[in-house]
């Protein structure tokens, strides 16, 4: 089998770029694939040397709109391959894949498309005018051309046949993973220490958060709240009112964007993990929490209730008060912050990344 991937490797690794590099690393192992040409852009490039090294890769750096010329490469990669494999949502190296193999005499070339999520049509105002551009155009005029599509949850295939209106029988669910191994649950806690991780943006919901943590002091004055993660988009309003609360209460903490040994630490440590997400396609801190036998709260919104099970607690995004309220009675209850963290262990435990790996293959090899 003859396979292309298309699909982002930053250096800086983010959530979607991770997910990326686990699938390829399992890919490229399995004896029925023969060659795998990765398509990505130079900025986006960057991939371990264990996965370049290994003799059925190709990688190939394409900017097709500054460099017209890449079309023709792209094109030539698109005749001697079987499948094309699409592990983004859809950006401009999608289109021209799309294009070329319906409209250019293409049609051997079998593409399955993963889709994470369709925040664009929750949340407009959560993504770029770009972002919005390319789902709408998506949308209009390529939904029909994928032969086979994966969802990352049940959430993101509901949301594909609401507002996509695609048949069900062409989309199948195929669950992430942790990228931290699982530990052993938890009997050590009591420094009344709340972490929630996560980029600096709307849809991560940290102005109720605040709000919420204000009236969980109130109540027990030695909690902290710790921060981590980047500035996301339009976060910059959200960091600047951040830093305007941290100047007033030491309390909260802003770490910044953490090495996966920090976060890892991090879960062990603190009381309990609050993410109280408006939206998320998967959602993998709640995961990797419960990976570390981290006790979790989190939202009872889109996918997030899929990855905890009955593990974690669930609560109303929008309601401030029980927010706080649920995090006070974590904070105040040792018998059940140790009973969600044996819970967390054993629903984590029925993620892995082979098993990920395993189901796409079945899908690519049924093509």
């Amino acid at each position: 089998m003859k396979i292309i991937v298309i699909a982002s490797f930053s250096k800086q690794k983010t959530g979607l770029s991770r997910v990326n590099e686990e699938l390829l690393r399992r890919i490229v192992d399995y004896p029925q694939i023969e060659v795998v040409d990765i398509i990505c852009t130079p900025n986006n490039s960057y991939l371990p040397e264990e996965i370049l090294v290994n003799n059925k890769v190709n990688i190939h750096r394409l900017r097709p709109i500054r460099k017209p010329w890449h079309f023709l490469k792209l094109l030539k990669i698109l005749t001697k391959n079987e499948i094309c494999l699409i592990l983004e949502q859809p950006f401009i190296l999608t289109f021209a894949i799309y294009f070329f193999s319906r409209f250019i005499f293409l049609s051997k070339v079998k593409i399955v498309q993963v889709v994470h999520d369709l925040l664009p049509y929750h949340y407009p105002n959560f993504v770029s005018l770009s972002s919005r551009f390319f789902g709408k155009i998506f949308f209009r005029f390529f939904k029909y051309m994928s032969l086979e599509y994966i969802a990352i949850s049940q959430a993101t295939k509901n949301d594909m046949i609401k507002f996509w209106h695609i048949d069900s029988q062409r989309i199948s669910v195929v669950y992430l993973s942790s990228f931290i191994k699982i530990q052993n649950f938890r009997e050590n806690f009591g420094n009344k220490q709340i972490l929630t991780v996560g980029s600096i943006d709307q849809k991560r919901n940290y102005e109720r958060l605040l709000k919420a943590f204000k009236i969980v002091q109130d109540k027990i004055p030695e909690a902290e709240l710790l921060i981590a993660g980047r500035i996301g988009f339009k976060g910059e309003k959200l960091q600047k009112e951040l830093a305007r609360i941290i100047k007033k209460n030491p309390r909260i903490k802003y770490l910044g964007h953490l090495s996966d040994k920090e976060i890892v630490k991090l879960y062990q440590t603190v009381d309990c993990l609050i993410y109280p997400s408006l939206f998320e396609g998967f959602g993998l801190p709640p995961l990797e929490a419960m990976t570390c036998g981290c006790p979790v709260i989190t939202s009872n919104l889109s996918s997030l209730p899929e990855v905890v099970g009955r593990a974690a607690i669930l609560i109303d995004p929008y309601n401030v008060e029980e927010m706080a309220q649920t995090m006070i009675r974590v904070l105040g209850d040792e018998v059940l912050r140790k009973e969600l963290s044996f819970k967390g262990i054993k629903q984590a435990k029925k993620f892995s990344w082979d098993t990920s790996a395993n189901q796409l293959m079945k899908i690519l090899e049924s093509l």
